[in-house]
């Protein structure tokens, strides 16, 4: 027995989600069958009527005379306003119904090649946590064909922790809860590696009520290990600050404070509260009482704003306290 061949080169799904046909649209609701029975019995009545009365005007003439004279006049007097008031009508409602369906396919070819080619991966998610649609890149997340995963149960592919609150913001959210549309949660690929992902979901609802979850997902374990190597580094930096015993200010080019050590505010018994508005103009006044030559002070500091020169300098303080300043 031959198995089924495969299409080729096209996720099956998204010839679920994105017909490449459409439906003809119905026309105007003016054509219903009720509105157009009435249509056709009172202009026939009414064409009736004026023949009659016509026919009656006339000399006395055999039947088949008055019969053949009666039907040609139907004709003439009906068909007019058959075509003026139907016919051109359902013509001009049929072409412009298929205008719309030509709008609507080459709307439905652009979003799914936005779709099949974007970065992030999109998933659709049905009844009973089965995968609907998914798109090429969900394939490549989880290292299968996309058209594998149509059916399946996305819970397979959380990991142990991920379960639990993916599966309740499922549950709560086509239940019309207001849970949080951006999460984050741990992927299993089929090799078994462990990626982390960033997921914007929402609801969707078709004509028949029917209710489906579509998430869009990102792969951000490459940059979540970054930002973690980052704070490591950082926290490395800031250990090896505190522990010297210099105090150090570090400035921007906007003259903001960017960084200090605890020793900087000691030596210059700097409150927290103060250090905490990061203002450099407000350390510079708190800190000028306390030395002997705050104008000198005031322009060595201008000067090495201005200035990439490196600087040292000694400052002489009222208590006797002297320091070297390096910049």
């Amino acid at each position: 027995m031959s198995e089924p061949k495969q299409n080729k080169g096209k996720n099956p799904a998204a010839s679920n989600l994105f017909p490449g046909k459409t439906a003809l649209l119905a026309p105007a609701s003016i054509f219903s069958p009720i509105k157009l029975l009435l249509f056709l019995i009172v202009t026939i009545f009414s064409a009736e009527l004026v023949i009659m009365l016509f026919l009656h005007s006339l000399p006395e003439m055999p039947v088949w005379k008055e019969s053949l004279l009666d039907a040609f006049s139907l004709i003439f007097i009906f068909a007019p306003g058959l075509y003026f008031f139907f016919f051109r009508p359902v013509k001009k409602s049929i072409v412009n119904d298929l205008h719309a369906n030509e709008a609507i396919r080459l709307n439905e070819e652009k979003l799914r090649t936005v779709v099949e080619n974007t970065h992030d991966g999109i998933v659709i998610i049905g009844e009973n946590h089965r995968i609907e649609y998914a798109n090429p890149e969900i394939g490549r997340m989880v290292q299968m064909p996309p058209d594998e995963l149509i059916g399946q149960d996305f819970r397979q592919f959380l990991s142990n922790e991920s379960k639990t609150p993916v599966s309740n913001y499922y549950k709560r959210r086509r239940e019309g809860e207001n849970v949080p549309s951006l999460y984050e949660f741990s992927l299993v690929r089929k090799n078994g590696e462990i990626r982390l992902m960033e997921s914007i979901s929402a609801v969707i609802r078709d004509a028949d009520q029917g209710i489906r979850s579509i998430g869009q997902l990102r792969d951000i374990t490459e940059q979540r290990e970054s930002e973690n190597r980052l704070k490591e580094k950082e926290e490395l930096l800031r250990a090896t600050l505190e522990a010297t015993d210099d105090g150090i200010l570090v400035v921007n080019v906007e003259e903001e404070v960017v960084l200090t050590n605890n020793r900087f505010a000691l030596l210059w018994k700097i409150p927290d509260e103060l250090i905490r508005t990061k203002n450099d103009q407000k350390l510079i006044e708190y800190v000028l009482d306390q030395l002997q030559d705050p104008e000198t002070f005031v322009k060595k500091v201008r000067e090495l704003y201005q200035s990439k020169r490196k600087s040292m300098d000694t400052l002489y303080f009222k208590d006797g306290r002297i320091f070297k300043r390096f910049s």
